[in-house]
Formats: C-alpha cells, sequence, structure tokens
C-alpha cells in the first residue's frame, strides 16, 4: 500500500496474523507465504498486485536468496525493482551477487560490522530495527551456527 495507496486494501490484507490476497474484490481470500505450496501464492500474488501497479508490485517483494526487498534495486546494482526481479529469476549466483552489493551499498556499518563478525549489529542493519529482537536473536544465532559449520568444513572436522 506503500506505493499503490488505498486501492491495495480490497486485495491484500493481513488477517489473524497472515498475508491473505484474492484475485478480485469479491473473490476468496488466500493465504500468502504458505510453505507447501512452493511459492504459488507469492507468484499469485504477485499478479494480483502488478495489475494495481507492476512498478509498485517490484518494489514490495522481497527477491532472491537474501531477501532483498525491491524497493532497494539501486542499492543492488540495478536500475528498477523489475530488472532486478528479471535477474534475479536467472539463478542463484545473480542473487548472490545482489546481495553482496546490497550489504556492501546499503549502509557502511552494516557491512563493517559483517567483516567484524559483529552478527548482532549486521543482523540489526540488514533486517531493520523494525523487525522483532527475537527475531534478530534468531539470525544472529543462525549466523554464528553457520560460521562455526563452515570452519568446520575447513578443518575437515
Amino acid at each position: 500500500m506503500r506505493y499503490v495507496g488505498n486501492t491495495a486494501r480490497d486485495y491484500f490484507r493481513i488477517y489473524n496474523g497472515k498475508h491473505q490476497f484474492r484475485e478480485s474484490t469479491t473473490g476468496e481470500w488466500k493465504n500468502i507465504h504458505v510453505s507447501s505450496t512452493n511459492g504459488d501464492t507469492e507468484y499469485a500474488a504477485l499478479e494480483v498486485a502488478k495489475r494495481l501497479s507492476e512498478d509498485a508490485a517490484y518494489k514490495s517483494i522481497s527477491m532472491g536468496l537474501g531477501q532483498q526487498m525491491g524497493f532497494n534495486f539501486k542499492v543492488c546494482g540495478y536500475k528498477s525493482a523489475k530488472e532486478m526481479f528479471d535477474d534475479y529469476s536467472k539463478g542463484e549466483d545473480r542473487q548472490i551477487d545482489g546481495m553482496f552489493s546490497f550489504v556492501q551499498n546499503y549502509d557502511k556499518r552494516m557491512f563493517q560490522a559483517l567483516k567484524e563478525k559483529n552478527y548482532e549489529t549486521f543482523v540489526r542493519y540488514y533486517n531493520g530495527a523494525k523487525i522483532g529482537s527475537g527475531a534478530n536473536e534468531d539470525y544472529t544465532n543462525k549466523m554464528k551456527n553457520y560460521e562455526r559449520q563452515y570452519r568446520n568444513l575447513n578443518r575437515g572436522e
């Protein structure tokens, strides 16, 4: 709604803590972000959003392995959110490149925190201050765990 205004309220909502959409103003509400659908609901919701405003739709979604928001397209090295989406659709290598561009360019403090392995600070910048502290703590612990696993792999353990 940030980019299209109140029109989106007819098609998108949060109900009982779940993100939902419908394909018409009288259609049935469907849950988005349902893991068993293999992304089908996300793509269907994107198609509805594109009918309202293609530019706003691409700016409003998270993309790729790093889940960068489309409105960050410039920071990730793209001319538009749609260009970012199209490029990310070509493969994981493009998504990783975009993620690293985001980390390097979004905020120098975030990049510095990552270099210093200060994962708490890195996660706070990456996810934003508005995300719950519990979620940030979970991400921080995951990063620490993945680093530990990586180091063990390199040692042959």
